[in-house]
């Protein structure tokens, strides 16, 4: 997809309020505001991916809805629309496995897991997750992706009366190597160990009066919160 081409090799975090009212200079301005401009409709597309996924399931009006809208108001059939909803998974698929290592990976995760033993649209949307998903374990080994989507398994898990799962989800696990685990939840905490770092280099590098500026914005803040 286009986002592939153009999203950047780093994680996009959301600026803070005191970030924002700071001044900096014209190519920085620049590059926040096609970053944030990026991560907002890279969100809006993989939430419609969501939703025509829903769609062909049957459990979404609002997805159908848009299919709609996406064919002119014409009525889809059943088939169309699994088809579209098939489309749709290949391509959160294809996002997880090139941009694993940017924003919304987490949500991409969390909406292919669940349908590892799923039967709608004929079985192919539990084909298309497992595959992606098994790659994913294979080549990246301890990551947050890996992390997160033990933690969705282990979720939907807890939620069975017997806490059986289905073959797939099985399959997808012991692609994950031995140690792996462990080393994806230290992978997780040092992230965010380095992210809350970075933000603090990132103030200390401030100027005199960036500093001040941002002082007096968060006490302005404070004031009209009381």
């Amino acid at each position: 997809t286009v986002f592939k081409d153009i999203a950047p090799g780093y994680y996009i975090r959301e600026l803070t309020d005191e970030e924002k009212a700071v001044k900096v200079a014209k190519d920085t301005r620049a590059l926040r505001d096609f970053e944030q401009s990026l991560v907002s409709n890279y969100q809006h597309y993989v939430g419609l991916l969501e939703r025509y996924v829903q769609a062909a399931a049957g459990n979404d009006n609002a997805g159908t809805a848009a299919l709609k809208v996406l064919s002119n108001g014409r009525v889809i059939g059943t088939t169309g629309m699994q088809s579209l909803g098939v489309t749709a998974m290949k391509c959160m698929g294809t996002l997880l496995l090139g941009l694993s290592h940017f924003n919304c990976s987490k949500q991409l995760v969390q909406a292919m897991v669940p349908r590892l033993d799923s039967k709608q649209c004929n079985g192919s949307l539990s084909v298309i997750c497992l595959e992606t998903l098994k790659e994913i374990f294979r080549e990246q080994g301890a990551t947050e992706v890996t992390v997160e989507a033990v933690r969705t398994i282990n979720q939907i898990a807890k939620t069975r009366r017997d806490g059986r799962l289905g073959t797939a989800f099985i399959e997808v696990l012991t692609c994950f190597k031995s140690s792996a685990l462990a080393d994806a939840a230290a992978a997780a905490v040092t992230a965010r160990k380095e992210e809350q770092q970075k933000r603090r280099d990132d103030r200390a590098k401030l100027s005199r009066k960036q500093k001040k500026n941002l002082k007096a914005s968060a006490k302005l803040d404070k004031e009209l919160l009381e």
